[in-house]
């Protein structure tokens, strides 16, 4: 008979390889969960069923999602909201067609991002595809720095101001909840469990295999096929490879955004390297 220690098992998925990882305050939080000695049967069978470590740890923060519905958040945090309370306001100029943030307001709140985001015809053109009713599974791709995690910015935008709920997940960060009423940083990702099951949720993934949930998911990400192997099997996934910048583009944008911080020369070198 195959036996395992759900608390030896627990410590495990806590330091493998895998940025979704059990984090330290869930490992505790498990352990006050197995304090109820009726429920450790149960636990150990469906962790010795699980085929991988994705089930399991699907299932375990599907125990704590239950358990603890109203602990799996984090404070908000009041950048980010000053962040969600402009994008919401802010429009996209006419002549420079550029949305720029009100002063010291950044994406997310976070300095280390832009604050001003250069919008090409093709990411409105794209948008049709993601706002399609037709669209439950997109990807996004092409080569790194063609500017994949701004046209992701620019669809949470747009979708900001039709009052959708988004769940934003980037890699290396945390993800964050944007509705109507507030943005909301999470610990995880499954502190958002039950929104992601909701077909009226959008889940937008940065960099990272999303994971397979009922909301409409959009992948923006470089063509590593590791990102998205899994996603892509499914039959109503869809693929958009993300147009170049030609020179005229790329012209107009210097010329809107970063005339005074780019120096010509530099601009028209790395095109034409």
């Amino acid at each position: 008979m195959i036996t395992i220690d759900i608390y030896d098992e627990v410590n495990r998925l806590s330091d493998i390889n895998d940025v979704e990882k059990l984090t330290e305050k869930e490992v505790a939080d498990l352990f006050t969960y197995f304090n109820n000695i009726d429920k450790l049967p149960g636990v150990e069978k469906a962790l010795i069923k699980s085929k991988n470590d994705k089930v399991k740890l699907t299932y375990l923060r599907n125990l704590l999602t239950s358990e603890f519905p109203n602990k799996r958040m984090k404070v908000d945090d009041g950048d980010l909201l000053n962040f969600w309370k402009a994008l919401r306001t802010t429009t996209i100029g006419e002549k420079d067609n550029s949305l720029k943030l009100p002063d010291n307001i950044h994406f997310f709140g976070r300095t280390d991002e832009a604050s001003v985001l250069f919008i090409r015809q093709y990411y409105r053109d794209l948008f049709k595809v993601v706002f399609s009713n037709n669209t439950r599974r997109l990807i996004i791709t092409r080569n790194p720095g063609i500017g994949k995690t701004f046209f992701g910015y620019y669809i949470l935008y747009e979708l900001m101001r039709k009052n959708a709920t988004v769940i934003y997940d980037k890699v290396n960060k945390f993800p964050i909840l944007f509705s109507n009423r507030t943005a909301v940083v999470g610990e995880t990702l499954f502190s958002f469990y039950d929104l992601l099951n909701k077909q009226d949720v959008w889940y937008i993934v940065d960099g990272k295999e999303p994971h397979d949930v009922d909301a409409k998911t959009i992948l923006v990400c470089s063509p590593k096929k590791n990102y998205y192997v899994e996603f892509d099997k499914h039959p109503l996934t869809k693929t958009r490879y993300m147009s170049t910048w030609d020179k005229r583009e790329i012209d107009t944008c210097w010329e809107k955004i970063y005339k005074n911080k780019v120096d010509k020369k530099i601009v028209d070198d790395l095109f034409y390297k």
